[in-house]
């Protein structure tokens, strides 16, 4: 009977934590803001990330990876969203090369309040 009891619990545990990273991949939203549109070689920039959870649920853990593509120019950020919270993160980025550059895509990671299951969301 013991055996039962915890298999059951194990997998209800681990079903409502893919419910919840379901509902909560679902809900957050991202988007990126920069100051200036043009600039010039060595100039510095400020971009934005909003992060927005639009959920009545909150995300333990949250990671956002590779805002920018110059690697050297962004870390990964590790935070928690409370319902219905939005974060902003501000980078500076200087840009040492002439040429066009795009903004983008967000990686976002969400792992359920476990730790155990992770979810990834791609935003371009």
């Amino acid at each position: 009977m013991r055996f039962l009891q915890d298999f059951l619990f194990d997998f209800f545990s681990i079903f409502l934590s893919i419910i919840w990273c379901v509902i909560s991949r679902n809900t957050i939203t991202a988007n990126q803001e920069v100051d200036k549109t043009y600039c010039t070689t060595k100039d510095e920039i400020n971009l934005a990330t909003v992060v927005e959870n639009k959920s009545v649920l909150p995300i333990p853990y949250v990671e956002v990876d590779k805002v920018f593509l110059l690697e050297e120019d962004f870390k990964k950020s590790y935070f928690s969203l409370m319902p219905l919270e939005k974060i902003t993160l501000n980078n500076k980025i200087n840009f040492k090369y002439r040429g066009i550059y795009n903004i983008g895509p967000i990686e976002i990671k969400i792992w359920d309040v476990f730790g155990i299951i992770c979810f990834k969301k791609v935003l371009r």
